[in-house]
């Protein structure tokens, strides 16, 4: 029986990186992401192992009805990799509570929601990865971010708490903090004024690719791994060292 991986966010940029990864390593791959456009994309791709659902990871309810399925499908649920976020900026005092709200709520609400229901069907098998991707805000801080500082950091605390919970499953829990990786949620006006000072602060001189993450999410998902948890992996080209 084929392992099940799903990584939410999985439409585009780091997350699709990661699906194609998984695909590749011979698992079934599920995307969950609220793209509708990019899901239809990748559902005409590819046919065989793979599930898509145009979902919002925010949504509890509908959160639970598409693990169901999912583990209804497969019959197994292995990997989960908490991949979807947004990234916008504001200063505090201009910030409005929607704001605020909605990026909390994508950010790290949706990790409750799909570790809660992956938890569920990973203590069956008593084994399992949940790979949670932060970020170097979580560390650094970020100016006009913090909602998104915030939403960062407390993916990694979530991961360490939970790592204590479900050990005994047999199940890891890690995170993954990326640093400068050039996607389209990256690459806006923010990565022009300050891709300079960037590199300048960087020990490996190039921006991360989608590929740095996703070989990183899946050393965690392998049995190489099996005796890491309640880690936050720093993957920056040296932006942040420990």
């Amino acid at each position: 029986m084929n392992k099940t991986a799903i990584i939410t966010g999985g439409a585009d940029g780091i997350g699709k990186s990661i699906f194609e990864l998984f695909l590749l390593k011979d698992y079934n791959s599920v995307v969950i992401d609220k793209d509708s456009e990019r899901i239809e994309d990748l559902r005409s791709k590819y046919k065989e192992k793979t599930l898509f659902f145009n979902a919002d990871v925010s949504d509890y309810t509908m959160m639970e009805r598409v693990f169901e399925e999912i583990y209804d499908t497969f019959n197994n649920i292995f990997v989960l990799v908490n991949n979807a976020g947004i990234h916008t900026h504001d200063l505090l005092e201009n910030m409005s509570e929607e704001k605020w709200k909605n990026t909390i709520n994508i950010n790290l609400n949706s990790v409750f929601n799909c570790s809660k229901f992956a938890v569920r069907y990973m203590k069956r098998e008593k084994c399992g990865r949940i790979i949670n991707i932060s970020s170097m805000s979580a560390e650094r801080g970020s100016y006009r971010h913090t909602h998104y500082c915030a939403s960062k950091a407390g993916i990694v605390g979530f991961t360490k708490a939970l790592a204590k919970e479900v050990g005994i499953y047999n199940i890891t829990v890690n995170s993954v903090c990326p640093g400068i990786v050039v996607t389209k949620m990256q690459t806006d006006n923010l990565f022009y004024e300050k891709k300079d000072q960037w590199m300048k602060e960087m020990s490996i001189k190039r921006f991360g690719k989608p590929s740095d993450i996703a070989n990183a999410v899946y050393f965690l998902s392998s049995e190489d791994a099996g005796w890491i948890t309640g880690q936050s992996l720093h993957v920056n080209g040296g932006i942040v060292m420990h």
